[in-house]
């Protein structure tokens, strides 16, 4: 999954992904919480292999008839959509939708597919054409390595949908199965501001999620906008939600593993409200799958020095973002892991000699004596420490600064949490007319109660 193209904040990028809040993956893992918890089974049944390069069609019957591949009075067996709508339907079509119960929807004849089903792995989609026999393809929203992310419509709930289409790859597959686990884990405990999971099944040997629709990510957001430096206010309300989410997820013992800004996505109908998404990365704090996580950017020393890991990694990646958001700046713009380590040090120090003893990289990255090896952001003219204060210019007080520096620190465990977050005074005070900041813009657990568990998708082809 991974794929160095973290955005310069100053040249147009990808916006590790997915979007919906779905942007493009951006350093994202290649292979991708404290008690445990029990959660509802995902079981995904046997694959029902069909050819992987179906026949062409050497006949399509009234291509251009008018009638609709909706069926509004549907949902129909496949029998009678084998009677009703032979037209609509390749020559594969008519044996692979005998393994779906109800057909809502049977795809506009020249939208499909007339040869392999994927390219490279990814699967080549057609907007119009439909998947599962249940949703329309609209447009493709964004992908990367890993995937690609539509925006459909479910014919069954008369509503638009997210839909994650992993690359037909068995460990992706894996990885898609873990992701369906946590989002079950969200949705059963109704947390705040986290993307809603919605179903999960297999199709054309391909794994995917569908999810709720949202809005732009704050990328995109902020690169509509120059770049520029964001108000005060704006940044604390963002830094309120997100430190929500990430309060529900540590209950859980989740890690999201990815947090940038953009797997954090507006919502559509109040793009004051945002969501965290992509947790294609996450883990369980028991159960941690990967060790290469977090986009470069946003990844935090621990991780890159090869240690154990927590939550608290996400903690330092938030800290990022709002250094970033509040200066118009990349705050660590590192080449590589090495340059990362530099630049984090000019701005926090040298790292405690304790943490350099402990790191399983340490010959990769330190002298003999514990000095930092020299990277390109060590070069003289750089050399020079910069601090937050400098680097935040009018946006600074003594009560940001405060919060900032116990968002990112080199050791995780004196590291501030999401909870320790919500209660400190940046995020409660307003010092302008001495009131506490209103948290209203949470997503509480009222919205999202009658959220289902993501279970089993009964209608499964492959």
């Amino acid at each position: 999954m991974e794929s160095e193209l973290k955005h310069h904040f100053h040249s147009k990028t990808f916006a590790k992904s997915f979007t919906t809040d779905f942007k493009m993956l951006s350093d994202l893992p290649t292979s991708a919480r404290t008690n445990p918890i029990s959660l509802p089974a995902l079981d995904v049944p046997v694959a029902i292999k069909l050819p992987q390069t179906p026949r062409m069609c050497t006949c399509r019957r009234n291509v251009h008839s008018k009638r609709s591949p909706i069926i509004d009075d549907g949902p129909l067996t496949p029998s009678e959509a084998i009677k009703n709508y032979s037209s609509f339907l390749m020559p594969y079509e008519t044996k692979e939708i005998q393994k779906f119960h109800s057909i809502y929807f049977v795809g506009y004849p020249d939208a499909k597919l007339s040869s392999g089903y994927d390219s490279k792995f990814q699967y080549k989609i057609n907007p119009r054409d439909h998947i599962a026999y249940r949703y329309e393809v609209i447009k493709i929203l964004g992908g990367g390595s890993f995937g690609q992310v539509v925006e459909a419509f479910d014919h069954k709930k008369k509503r638009k949908v997210a839909i994650k289409i992993l690359i037909n790859v068995e460990d992706v597959k894996d990885v898609s199965k873990n992701e369906a686990d946590i989002l079950a884990a969200l949705n059963k405990n109704h947390c705040s501001n986290v993307i809603k999971g919605i179903d999960y099944f297999i199709f054309r040997s391909h794994a995917c999620i569908t999810f709720e629709l949202l809005g732009p990510n704050l990328y995109q957001y902020w690169a509509r906008h120059s770049f520029r430096a964001m108000k005060p206010n704006l940044v604390k309300d963002y830094a309120i939600q997100i430190f929500k989410a990430l309060k529900d997820c540590s209950k859980l013992g989740i890690i999201h593993c990815d947090i940038k800004p953009e797997n954090i996505c507006q919502r559509l109908d109040d793009p004051s409200k945002i969501k965290i998404v992509d947790f294609g990365s996450a883990c369980f704090d028991k159960k941690r799958i990967y060790t290469y996580i977090q986009s470069r950017y946003y990844r935090s020393p621990e991780v890159i020095l090869g240690m154990s890991y927590g939550c608290g990694i996400d903690v330092w990646s938030v800290g990022v973002m709002i250094v970033e958001f509040l200066s118009g700046r990349t705050l660590f713009p590192g080449r590589n892991e090495l340059d990362m380590l530099n630049l984090i040090a000019e701005v926090l120090g040298p790292p405690p000699k304790y943490l350099i003893k402990t790191s399983k990289k340490k010959y990769n990255f330190f002298h003999e004596d514990g000095t930092l090896k020299a990277s390109f952001s060590s070069k003289p003219e750089r050399a020079k420490k910069r601090t937050l204060e400098q680097i935040l210019g009018d946006a600074a007080n003594p009560i940001l600064l405060d919060f900032l520096k116990k968002c990112l620190t080199w050791d995780p465990l004196a590291r501030i949490t999401a909870a320790q977050a919500l209660k400190h005074p940046w995020l409660n005070f307003d010092p302008k007319d001495n009131r506490t900041v209103s948290q209203s813009i949470i997503v509480r657990s009222k919205d999202t109660e009658s959220l289902p568990s993501l279970s089993k998708y009964s209608q499964i082809a492959d």
